[in-house]
């Protein structure tokens, strides 16, 4: 489903990682969405290899008795650009520092709409030339990971859940360790009004 040299996992024991922990008491149905207690991989090597499911799922369809749910902590493969190489081996582009207010319009194609925030840079002849305005991005994240270019080292990230995004079982922030990454054909839409 994306590049073959993307595998997205998650494993508790993992020790840079970490694991998740909740922050507010499950209560009705959402009690079986405790967090997944073991090592899951959800893609690996670009196949799909695992869904999320609740523990009635599991319990119904599988004969397990608990769920696999993916709460977004995950570790993501990576390669060994660096950041600087990314940058000299483009003609033009953008440098996305962070991406913010990150939500999917459309689940099924896995559509996101987006800003960048916190420096957004213009590439030029290998070099940054100079600050732009931030935009609004609208792009399928399996659209983007089929066109990556280059990979980087996997490093933790800073990866916030708004308040009160999926009730009160989410976790606030999601561990995550991921590459930079060098996309061809991202989608941005429109100039954002944001600092």
């Amino acid at each position: 489903v994306i590049d073959e040299r993307v595998t997205i996992s998650v494993d508790p024991r993992d020790p840079e990682l970490g694991f998740p922990l909740m922050t507010k008491q499950g209560v009705g149905h959402f009690q079986d969405h405790l967090p997944v207690a073991h090592p899951a991989t959800w893609i690996e090597r670009g196949v799909l290899r695992a869904e999320s499911y609740d523990r009635n799922y599991g319990t119904k369809y599988l004969g397990r008795n608990e769920g696999l749910p993916n709460f977004g902590a995950f570790r993501m493969s990576g390669g060994t650009t660096s950041i600087a190489e990314m940058i000299a081996t483009t003609a033009r582009g953008l440098l996305v520092t962070r991406f913010d207010q990150i939500d999917g319009p459309d689940s099924k194609a896995v559509v996101c709409r987006g800003y960048t925030r916190d420096g957004l840079w213009l590439i030029e002849n290998g070099k940054l030339s100079k600050p732009v305005s931030n935009l609004v991005f609208v792009e399928s994240i399996l659209f983007a990971l089929n066109n990556i270019e280059q990979l980087g080292p996997p490093q933790r990230v800073f990866h916030p859940v708004q308040s009160g995004s999926f009730g009160t079982w989410w976790y606030d922030p999601q561990p995550v360790i991921a590459p930079p990454l060098k996309i061809r054909d991202f989608s941005f839409t429109a100039v954002s009004t944001a600092i």
